[in-house]
């Protein structure tokens, strides 16, 4: 991989393309400092694209709804296939993520001075529809229902487990616990994410 590739990388994207294989912690090592600086562009970039792309297909949705049935259908397809853009630029924000806490890691371990396996317990047992801010749909004693905040959806389909403390979506299917949905929603490094749970 050439020092140029990551900054390409950076600067221009093709939406429609699925993110390449994730570097090795040698290739990340070697291009820390481009990186470091073209990360946050480029989550910045993705996060404004996700948003634009997800309100325009809202819209058209809720336009296709007045449509005659097959006027609708034609809609639908077409919206599914906009939508195909949504569900890449989650995975190119995945990617960068990704990489982002490779490096974190590396320059920023997670057992510090100041940070102790008590705090990241006390994180871990944060309880989970505490900092869930989507609306909860469906509730029992074992479980509740909510919109998952990582995908556009109408059907709930993120699942919070009161026993396990976790949450899971069946759209988009992610999984975790509180520090790393704190993590993925609020692009927290790890110990920030802690911090804020204790």
């Amino acid at each position: 991989m050439e020092a140029n590739d990551w900054v390409m990388k950076g600067k221009t994207m093709n939406y429609w393309q699925y993110p390449p294989q994730l570097p090795t912690q040698e290739e990340v090592e070697a291009f820390e400092d481009g990186l470091v600086e073209t990360i946050p562009a480029k989550l910045l970039e993705l996060y404004d694209r996700k948003e634009a792309v997800a309100d325009l297909v809202q819209r058209k949705a809720d336009k296709a709804h007045d449509l005659d049935k097959r006027s609708k259908i034609f809609a639908t397809a077409l919206l599914a296939e906009e939508y195909r853009e949504v569900k890449i630029i989650e995975k190119w924000i995945k990617y960068w993520l990704f990489i982002q806490r490779m490096i974190e890691k590396r320059t920023d371990p997670l057992v510090e001075v100041d940070l102790t396996e008590l705090d990241i317990a006390q994180a871990k047992a944060h309880p989970f529809e505490q900092i869930f801010s989507n609306p909860i749909l469906k509730k029992n004693r074992k479980y509740q229902i909510g919109l998952c905040p990582f995908h556009l959806e109408k059907t709930p389909s993120f699942t919070i487990y009161l026993e396990t403390n976790s949450g899971y979506c069946f759209g988009c299917h992610w999984s975790g616990d509180t520090i790393s949905f704190r993590q993925d929603k609020d692009h927290l490094t790890f110990k920030n994410a802690v911090r804020s749970l204790i």
